[in-house]
């Protein structure tokens, strides 16, 4: 069975242009310039990239056939042309897509003659999404009047301050994509076996979440913001489950609290540690003292806490590990009430194979990763912990501001914000990060200095700092300050020095992964689980 069809598209104006946020940062971005549209429209997406303030509403869109959408935000942003000083300011309403890929099917242009203009979107003829709708209420301005017909039957160019468009009908032309089928059927209905076909050979999408993951992903997505410095501010996903309560005395945790110190005086070193780590929390404002008087009665929760140490970091040797899955007096832990979310990254293999493609390559990690990602206020009482750095002082109520390393839902919230902050930038970062690690790389020397450069302004607008570069190649690495280099004796590299990333040891000098046992391993107990947990 063979399948060509004839189409009639009609080419609609889109734009490429540039839209500004309130501190400066420009991001790209394709707008469809509607006069049948009422409203301005921005993806939810290119929205929570954006540090402009949004704003509550409460309104209804209708579209075709009388189809309803509640939207529930509003933001005011500046949008300008790329090739000349234009620029206007447009209130948008937040929609999750504003419309479907533009134009829907490929138009060939090859015959047509083309006059030499600065076209306003030069991909004007391939389907690709659409971040913004510029409605009726803008349209008419944004128009010169001036026109110019392609020729029979085919659309014409319009003037605008973004540049050329190009709209109206295009002759019919035959599909460009020519697709035979073949159906073998016994007993079952034809469209069933063809259902079942397409089923098969479908991609994964984020259809094949569950129900949970689909909701969490909403609910990320709708209440997900960026504060006045550009970084992030999430809510945790809490499961809809009214029979969790979460709820602690003050007493149980204070009683959790004087155990943990009287055990710390059994290790000096190991204390001061843990008391420099917690200060440092505070002075870097990912904690905060509770001053007014602390409300039991709303919900919240105490974290106990206490410090681990890792011989094989080559940073910070103390860490403190908070316990999000200790149970409160209501019988649930605040690992109980979270969504875990869905898994977004990449498998591991995958990233290491690409890793080894890059002639030169890259190396790094993102500093302090989850706590470089603020939780809204509202969401801060369920990260109470009790602190005090000296016994002779009053045992204080502090809140967690950020995301927190042992909560059941931080994997999910940290990575799920590298990927938007990645999505204006280099499809790298969005590819080759493994939780906070970066594998990466280039084909030379300047592409590779020009991807780091880029990978680290689009992170660092969103508060991630990279740190710990390393690469194959001297030269990259030259303009890098010391103290960010995993390797600090950079001009004399030798071969056993490595640099720990994923559980592996890699050699910049050699260009080879190993492991590193640091104990012995009796080959009868060689399993993957017992190898990784001697690997550094």
């Amino acid at each position: 069975m063979s399948v060509q069809s004839s189409t009639n598209t009609i080419l609609l104006e889109t734009v490429a242009l540039e839209i500004v946020d309130d501190h400066g940062n420009v991001f790209q971005a394709r707008a469809l310039l509607d006069s049948g549209s009422m409203s301005n429209f921005i993806s939810r997406n290119l929205a929570n990239r954006l540090t402009n303030p949004q704003t509550k509403v409460d309104v209804s869109s209708a579209g075709i056939g009388q189809s309803l959408k509640k939207l529930k935000r509003t933001l005011t942003a500046t949008v300008r042309s790329r090739i000349n000083r234009f620029c206007t300011k447009l209130e948008f309403l937040i929609i999750q897509e504003p419309t479907a890929d533009l134009p829907t099917v490929p138009v060939q242009t090859s015959s047509w003659l083309l006059p030499a203009i600065e076209f306003a979107d030069p991909k004007f003829n391939v389907p690709g999404r659409v971040d913004i709708i510029i409605g009726g209420e803008a349209y008419w301005e944004l128009h010169t009047g001036n026109k110019i017909h392609l020729g029979q039957d085919l659309p014409q160019a319009v003037e605008t301050p973004f540049g050329w468009t190009i709209c109206g009908p295009t002759s019919k032309f035959p599909s460009v994509f020519q697709t035979c089928y073949h159906v073998s059927t016994m007993d079952e209905r034809l469209e069933n076996v063809l259902q079942k076909f397409w089923e098969l050979e479908a991609i994964a999408t984020d259809s094949n979440y569950s129900t949970a993951e689909k909701y969490c992903e909403e609910f990320y997505a709708n209440t997900t913001t960026r504060d006045s410095s550009g970084r992030y501010v999430v809510r945790l996903p809490r499961k809809v489950n009214p029979e969790i309560i979460l709820g602690e005395s003050r007493s149980v945790a204070e009683r959790r609290f004087l155990s943990l110190e009287r055990r710390m005086e059994r290790d000096v070193k190991l204390k001061i540690d843990y008391v420099q780590f917690m200060e440092e929390y505070e002075t870097l404002g990912h904690m905060k003292q509770i001053i007014q008087p602390v409300d039991y009665a709303e919900n919240h929760c105490y974290l106990p806490h206490h410090p681990v140490f890792k011989l094989s970091s080559s940073t910070t040797k103390t860490r403190v590990v908070f316990d999000a899955s200790c149970k409160t007096m209501s019988g649930y832990s605040l690992n109980d009430a979270l969504m875990v979310g869905p898994a977004l990254q990449q498998d591991l293999l995958s990233i290491v194979m690409r890793f080894r493609m890059h002639p030169i390559a890259l190396v790094a990690d993102i500093q302090k990763m989850f706590r470089q990602i603020f939780v809204h206020p509202e969401d801060q009482p369920f990260q109470r912990v009790l602190w005090r750095s000296n016994p002779s002082n009053p045992i204080a109520t502090c809140e967690l501001q950020t995301v927190t390393y042992g909560t059941a839902s931080a994997p999910y919230l940290a990575i799920k914000t590298l990927q938007e902050a990645a999505r204006e930038a280099n499809q790298s970062i969005a590819e080759d990060f493994y939780v906070d690690d970066l594998l990466t790389g280039a084909r030379d020397v300047q592409s590779s200095i020009q991807l780091m450069n880029d990978i680290s302004t689009t992170l660092e607008s969103a508060g991630f700092q990279l740190k710990k570069w390393a690469s194959n190649s001297v030269e990259v690495m030259q303009n890098i300050p010391p103290v960010d280099l995993a390797i600090q004796e950079l001009y004399n590299l030798h071969d056993d020095q490595s640099v720990s990333t994923l559980g592996l040891a890699w050699e910049p000098k050699t260009n080879y992964f190993h492991f590193k046992v640091q104990l012995p391993l009796p080959a009868a107990i060689l399993t993957k689980r017992k190898v990784l947990s001697y690997v550094a």
